[in-house]
């Protein structure tokens, strides 16, 4: 008995003298620091199983990008203990340091391993080995729910038929995961996270795509910017006053969106919208309102309104950014500010805003030019009302001395009540008039810079104030216009009122003019002193044709005359009686007398003209004029003469006829280029 009860007391001494590992008293399994570019000792606070220094991880993550990497011991850190022994944590001390863009972790990460031997080999219980494996089995259970704790989960409280697992692998594969409808336990569908809409193979085109703008390019379709989405805002509540929301911020982002993708349809919805300061246009964007129906009253219904206010034209497109745009479906009302124009087209840096359209549009006091057009290539008006403008209604100008206007299209356009002139044009090239009308403005139609080529037809021009149409060539050069079946009612209430005026300084100013089927009315009683009064060097080499919509003779009430005589209407100038007659830049002329002719004045070069004698005309040849043969040569009555000016400034012969056998001596009749004898025609 003396000997168990040794034997128990030595067991018991040489378990207590094993060493003992300690308790777990903290759960924590990582710490966290962030970089701050000078330490490099990071203190961690738990204990790592057998002061086993791999079961330690430390993890070194760029915030920037959050791409993680997990460092080697002694390559990059050294650990020590606390106290000499890990049972109350130790320090991470790395080789480098890391600035604020990094963040450093560490964390236990043991082994799912137990490799402790509790007893000896005779049998003995070792204390120390065992509180270390039931230590272990304490951490690794804490770094499970570490891990656990990162994972979703379901509340306590959920009912059993909610929980359970998803689909596997085959059912599952390409779907999403999701919970189902009625139970709520997982599933895997193909839709959409909120279950509601299925996911089609078209669909899938463009859930990739990062912005509404990539899934419009991915699908083809046109970008469309709606001024009242929630993006930009635009309340479209005025009242046609200048009161309401100031939405030019709103409508001027949705136009920038529309720019930043390459172009697009901006929508402006029903409503009043006050803008304050210009809305600018870019390449390929479309602004297109819903209506022009605007009755002068506020509220839904009234289409599409852009109340303008401000010193600022309501719309400027520049010449820089204004290829490719489109206004349309919309009325612009304004409240008569000075520099205020509906529509501004300007150039910039010598480009013009080109191959564009506005149409659909009415346009009311603004307080300069309704339409004002400083530069444009390949531009259409069409459908255009403008009304009361401060100014013109549609103004052609050139207000950065860098003139650019060409091929200008305007038709099914009314002008009226407009300060100023209802179409003003001081400068362009190619501009087309169609089915328009200009009434009760100052002037219809006023014609006053260096223009080339106006063909109009169908315009009508009523009870403007002054002029019904003025081409007014003092100091410029006007050239090529078309005037054909044009109608003209004037207020009859002043003599100086006239129905057609034309003025020029020399012949060269005014050129090519050519007006056909006009019909010219008056209203009031008193009658003007001239309703037509075309400058009498105006004709040169064209016709002038006042005709009644028949076709018949001039017809005209019988208190309005005409100032030019018939010869001038007739298109044949006369020569005068000295050696060097003007030419004027005419083509038909008829000589005066018989002094002798050595030099024609003021010709250009290229011009033609036709010579017809009235009596025993002699031209000298050789020095100024060249003639067939080198001869002089003395017309006699009825005899023709070509002529062509070339570019030495010198005259030279083209053709003649001898006509003095004729047994007629005079002109039967001059129509166009066709000159009628009594017994041929001669046709140049």
């Amino acid at each position: 008995m003396k000997k168990l009860m040794m034997i128990l007391i030595l067991l018991v001494s040489i378990i207590a003298c094993q060493p003992a590992f300690g308790q777990v008293s903290t759960t924590t399994t990582e710490i966290q620091y962030a970089g701050n570019g000078s330490s490099t000792e990071f203190a961690f606070n738990f204990p790592l199983p057998g002061d086993d220094t791999s079961d330690l991880t430390v993890i070194l993550r760029l915030v920037s990008t959050g791409v993680p990497v997990t460092l080697t011991e002694t390559t990059h850190y050294t650990v020590t203990a606390t106290n000499n022994e890990f049972a109350s944590g130790g320090t991470v001390t790395t080789v480098a340091t890391y600035s604020s863009d990094y963040t450093l972790t560490i964390r236990r990460d043991s082994p799912d391993t137990q490799e402790a031997d509790i007893t000896t080999d005779s049998g003995v219980l070792r204390k120390a080995v065992l509180e270390g494996a039931i230590d272990k089995n304490t951490m690794l259970i804490q770094q499970q729910q570490t891990d656990l704790n990162r994972t979703p989960g379901f509340p306590a409280s959920d009912p059993t038929s909610s929980l359970g697992y998803w689909p596997n692998s085959i059912d599952r594969k390409g779907l999403v995961a999701a919970f189902d409808s009625t139970t709520g336990a997982p599933t895997a569908i193909d839709a959409i996270p909120d279950g509601s809409t299925a996911i089609t193979a078209y669909a899938k085109t463009y859930l990739d795509d990062a912005t509404a703008a990539a899934t419009q390019n991915t699908l083809g379709a046109i970008p469309v910017f709606n001024v009242k989405n929630i993006l930009y805002g635009a309340a479209g509540d005025g009242d046609g006053a200048g009161a309401g929301t100031d939405d030019t911020a709103a409508i001027q982002a949705a136009i920038d969106a529309a720019r930043d993708v390459g172009g697009g349809i901006v929508i402006i919805p029903d409503g009043i919208y006050l803008t304050s300061s210009t809305l600018t246009l870019y390449d390929g964007v479309r602004l297109l309102g819903t209506g022009d129906s605007y009755n002068g009253t506020g509220g839904n219904g009234t289409g599409t309104v852009l109340n303008i206010t401000g010193n600022a034209p309501g719309i400027t497109v520049n010449g820089a950014t204004g290829y490719g745009f489109e206004i349309a479906h919309m009325h612009i009302l304004g409240d008569g500010d000075a520099v205020q124009d509906g529509i501004y087209l300007v150039q910039s840096g010598g480009s013009v805003p080109r191959s564009a359209s506005i149409h659909d549009i009415s346009i009311k006091s603004a307080g300069r030019d309704g339409i004002r057009l400083d530069g444009y290539s390949f531009m259409s008006l069409d459908r255009i009302t403008i009304s009361t403008a401060g100014a013109h209604g549609v103004n052609i100008v050139d207000d950065t001395a860098t003139p650019k206007q060409e091929y200008l299209w305007i038709s099914n356009t009314s002008i009226n009540g407009c300060t100023g002139n209802g179409f003003n044009f001081t400068t362009g090239i190619l501009t087309y008039l169609n089915k328009c009308d200009s009434s009760l403005n100052a002037k219809g139609l006023v014609i006053s810079g260096d223009v080339f080529q106006i063909n109009s037809s169908y315009l009508s021009i009523s009870q403007n104030t002054s002029q019904g149409i003025e081409i007014y060539a003092d100091s410029t050069h006007i050239t090529r216009l078309s005037f054909r079946d044009t109608f003209i009612h004037m207020v009859g209430d002043s003599v100086a009122e006239k129905a057609i005026y034309t003025h020029r300084a020399a012949a060269w100013n005014l050129q090519f003019v050519y007006f056909d089927i006009v019909d010219i009315t008056k209203n009031g009683a008193t009658s003007p002193t001239t309703a037509v009064d075309i400058d009498t060097t105006f004709i040169d080499s064209e016709l002038i044709n006042i005709r009644n919509a028949s076709g018949g003779a001039v017809s005209l009430p019988t208190d309005i005359s005409l100032k030019y005589t018939d010869a001038d209407k007739q298109g044949v100038q006369a020569l005068a009686n000295n050696a060097t007659p003007t030419i004027q830049g005419g083509k038909n002329y008829i000589t005066s007398g018989t002094t002798t002719i050595t030099d024609l004045d003021d010709g250009y070069t290229g011009q033609e003209i036709i010579i017809i004698a009235q009596h025993a005309t002699p031209f000298t040849d050789g020095t100024n004029i060249f003639l067939k043969d080198s001869t002089n040569w003395t017309m006699a009555a009825t005899d023709t003469l070509s002529l062509i000016y070339k570019n030495d400034n010198l005259w030279y012969e083209t053709g003649r006829s001898h006509n003095a056998s004729s047994s007629v001596g005079n002109i039967i009749c001059y129509d166009g280029d066709v000159v009628t004898y009594e017994n041929e025609v001669l046709t140049y």
